[in-house]
């Protein structure tokens, strides 16, 4: 209230009992400046001015993950007979190399640094990751080892790399309901049934649109066919994304952080792209002549801290989301990760246990054979 005496203004306050009354009386000037943080539309800007956006939101969507995850190695496997006929074409073919390689090697001495390049440039090509032969000893081990770790890498080495990293990095399958060209399609062919919290700017417009080829007016459509089901109205964000977790159910509601989301059902995904943005500020007559006061009213606020954080900054709020992300979110991410690693390890690990194992066997053996040519001798 300094403030506004420092700044020789006068305050006459005025209810009223719905926003219709509040809107016809910003427009016809009754009303200068509404005191409140309200969402509106970007429709709503060429009707009244406003002194500085002081936050904002956007509609999206959320929807089930898809159950078939055609990312998954054994997906491919099991749909693609071709792919099939590859694979044991690949096992036959690198197993006839590996087998001919070591008999040309084993009859012939003087071939033993060529075999050593192209098995080598065979390792490399395969795996991309394979060791290379530093000395000549356990041909027959190592030859072996290496024929099965090609055999394992060869047809998938860089499809398994490239679906481990998107595995972990998006949660969502390549045909979950994620896109809003996906959602149009799925309302087209009436596969999905939307699920709007009453009440909210979402609700309104989907009410009140009866243009039947944009989004909005297929939600709407939607919402008109499907009238019987009180389900399709929801009054929490929690019962709309009880809605989003049945089979064809999807929910049109504000953004929310991801750890809240996933806390709820770790199986629903939120829309990568957003149905439209939402902006929450005070809304002030295009024909006051104290905008500039205003604006300079509202910026002292922000200086002294006076306005609270949801208001004040809402990038500092996307950190603080990510921030609260849940641990058991970030420890299963973790969890999947190390147990890849910790296979490929154990594929390390037995190779190592077996080439040691070879190497004893064939030491012992050279002593034997060298004891008993002393002895005859």
């Amino acid at each position: 209230m300094e403030l506004l005496r420092s700044m020789n203004v006068s305050l006459s306050l005025q209810f009223f009992t719905n926003e219709r009354e509040l809107g016809n009386a910003l427009v016809q000037g009754r009303v200068d400046i509404l005191m409140a943080a309200v969402m509106m539309g970007e429709n709503a800007f060429t009707l009244f001015d406003t002194p500085g956006v002081v936050t904002y939101n956007y509609e999206t969507f959320y929807a089930r993950t898809s159950e078939t995850d055609h990312s998954a190695v054994y997906a491919i496997f099991t749909a693609s007979w071709v792919l099939l006929a590859s694979l044991m074409i690949s096992l036959l073919a690198t197993v006839t190399v590996v087998c001919v390689a070591d008999i040309i090697e084993f009859k012939r001495e003087f071939v033993q640094p060529s075999m050593d390049t192209a098995m080598s440039l065979i390792a490399s090509f395969y795996a991309t990751s394979a060791p290379t032969p530093s000395y000549r000893q356990f041909l027959w081990t190592r030859k072996e080892v290496f024929g099965l770790w090609f055999f394992v890498t060869l047809p998938l080495s860089v499809y398994v790399r490239s679906s481990l990293v998107a595995q972990l990095s998006v949660r969502a399958s390549p045909n979950s309901l994620d896109t809003l060209q996906k959602l149009d399609h799925a309302l087209s062919k009436s596969a999905v049934l939307p699920c709007v919290i009453t009440g909210t700017w979402m609700h309104k417009l989907v009410k009140t649109t009866n243009d039947s080829n944009t989004l909005i007016g297929k939600l709407s459509a939607a919402l008109h066919q499907h009238s019987s089901s009180q389900l399709l109205e929801v009054k929490t964000f929690l019962d709309c994304l009880r809605c989003a977790s049945r089979k064809d159910g999807v929910c049109v509601a504000g953004h929310q952080p991801t750890w809240y989301v996933f806390g709820v059902n770790s199986k629903i995904i939120e829309s990568k792209e957003r149905i439209s943005p939402v902006f929450g500020t005070t809304i002030v007559r295009k024909s006051l002549s104290l905008k500039g006061s205003y604006r300079k009213f509202l910026r002292r606020l922000f200086e002294r801290d006076l306005f609270n954080l949801s208001y004040k900054n809402p990038l500092k709020n996307a950190e603080v989301d990510m921030f609260k992300r849940s641990f058991d979110e970030q420890f299963q991410e973790l969890q999947e990760f190390f147990s890849y690693f910790a296979l490929f390890l154990g594929f390390a690990f037995c190779t190592f246990c077996v080439e040691v194992a070879a190497a004893t066997l064939s030491q012992n053996t050279r002593n034997q054979e060298a004891a008993q040519s002393i002895r005859s001798n």
